[in-house]
């Protein structure tokens, strides 16, 4: 959770977003168990929203990644999520990838 924490606190802080705004962290449903988005849910108070490969694949994310593809069959996870959990939000901040972790930030409509 503390590396979680770290990354979005980064993101937000160099953005100039608080991180009091924040109402969703999401990502792929392959990580709904992961202990560590969980705890950094909990501790921001907000909850996590996970999206199936084939929904994030519908969204037009800037920066698709092969990878991504190739391993967990979406081509934008992180972009694709924020998007999505914005319901259908404005990117307004790309993917930044910090060691294990990877932000986005859209906002709502």
């Amino acid at each position: 959770a503390e590396e979680i924490l770290d990354a979005i606190n980064n993101v937000f802080r160099s953005h100039g977003l608080a991180t009091s705004s924040l109402l969703y962290l999401s990502s792929i449903e392959a990580k709904k168990n992961e202990a560590g988005l969980i705890e950094a849910a909990r501790q921001l108070k907000v909850t996590v929203k996970f999206f199936a490969p084939e929904e994030l694949e519908q969204v037009d994310a800037p920066n698709p990644s092969d990878m991504a593809k190739k391993y967990v069959g979406a081509k934008s996870v992180c972009e694709a999520a924020a998007i999505l959990a914005a319901d259908q939000g404005k990117l307004i901040v790309p993917k930044k990838i910090f060691r294990n972790v990877t932000v986005a930030v859209a906002l709502a409509p």
